[in-house]
């Protein structure tokens, strides 16, 4: 399997381009810290429910990867301080609606572990439009839907091809 990282904790300090947004940005109470070293992405939130919130993410920008489809998905080594339901988000400009998305899930765990999010298991969230991998512009990695504190640590993420593409 050919991988293709993105971003490495070794390389944080010159090459971060995380981005932190929490429900507060439509009236929710969610708090979130984010911190990038030699260590990785370290994302620590409590998660509030209040006035109809209840998220964070961090989001990766994609857009101007060449032949992302050439690719078979992304990949992330992750751990958490308990297991917690991740959702990898990926945005499109096909998309209009701030909410629509395609998603989906991985549970992460205490022990360091490398997930993979194959493009094909990605869902429509609140569209009907079928996902172009030519017009991704970012990934997100989204906690929320309960009141919960979490610590979330990644030190690598990024695209990967099987050896079947």
């Amino acid at each position: 399997m050919e991988h293709h990282p993105l971003y490495q904790g070794a390389d944080a300090p010159h090459h971060n381009r995380w981005r932190l947004v929490t429900d507060q940005v439509m009236g929710g109470h969610s708090q979130a810290q984010m911190q990038s070293d030699d260590s990785g992405l370290h994302l620590t939130c409590h998660i509030s429910l209040d006035d109809n919130g209840g998220f964070v993410q961090v989001q990766w920008p994609l857009k101007g990867i060449a032949s992302l489809a050439s690719y078979t998905g992304l990949y992330m080594d992750a751990c958490s301080d308990s297991a917690v339901s991740v959702d990898w988000v990926l945005k499109s400009s096909q998309l209009w609606l701030p909410w629509q998305s395609y998603r989906q899930s991985a549970v992460v765990g205490t022990a360091w572990q490398r997930f993979y999010a194959p493009f094909s298991a990605f869902e429509p969230y609140r569209t009907k439009t079928r996902l172009n991998l030519a017009r991704v512009t970012k990934c997100s990695l989204l906690i929320g839907g309960e009141a919960m504190d979490v610590s979330l640590r990644v030190k690598a993420m990024g695209i990967y091809r099987s050896p079947a593409n």
